[in-house]
């Protein structure tokens, strides 16, 4: 969109405190957990993006991108949803990334983004909702968390989970709980409106 955001600004939050539980969970839903990069434009002003785990059901485009695979998603407006897969590891790919860069430097060739000179001043926000499957073993450690909706909670012998609704705003102001709690939070990928993610 042309808008560049500091990475420190975005949510970025990785599979560190995945469990068995949770993929028993997935499993069961039909689901597989992927990390994914998400940016969308919200409005003509406004957009977000963040990057975390989500639940993808099978028949979604990204269901089968696996191992050393990486599978990008975009949708234009006059393109529909385009999808690209390609090995995004491995001794081929980088070698041939690095080859790419060593050419291009020797030609003088420079990298240009004509979007980001383009003027266009979008606004980066967190302020959206996503729903998200939320583990935890604690009942304290839900509590530190605010949810505008839940829809389903779950208290079992080993673990606990609630689906539910909040702010990515308040992911990120809480990066240091997640991190240091056994917690682990997933984006169910559920569209609550045009408005939010």
């Amino acid at each position: 969109y042309g808008a560049v955001i500091p990475p420190e600004k975005v949510f970025n939050y990785g599979i560190e405190a995945l469990s068995a539980h949770d993929i028993e969970f997935a499993t069961e839903k039909g689901y597989k957990l992927k990390l994914l990069a998400q940016v969308a434009k919200l409005d003509d002003a406004t957009i977000t993006m963040f990057v975390m785990p989500c639940f993808i059901p099978e028949g979604h485009y990204l269901y089968h991108v696996e191992n050393e695979y990486n599978g990008v998603i975009v949708e234009a407006a006059f393109s529909d949803k385009q999808v690209f897969v390609g090995k995004g590891a491995g001794g081929h790919p980088t070698g041939s990334a690095v080859l790419s860069d060593i050419s291009a430097l020797r030609y003088d060739y420079k990298y240009e983004y004509r979007k980001a000179a383009s003027g266009e001043s979008l606004q980066y926000t967190r302020e959206v909702k996503i729903e998200v499957y939320f583990r935890y073993y604690q009942q304290e450690d839900l509590e530190k968390f605010d949810f505008e909706d839940i829809s389903i909670k779950y208290t079992g012998k080993h673990y606990n989970y609630v689906i539910g609704v909040m702010r990515l705003s308040q992911l990120f102001d809480k990066q240091e709980v997640l991190k240091t709690h056994s917690i682990f939070v997933v984006n169910t990928g559920r569209q609550l409106s045009k408005a939010v993610l």
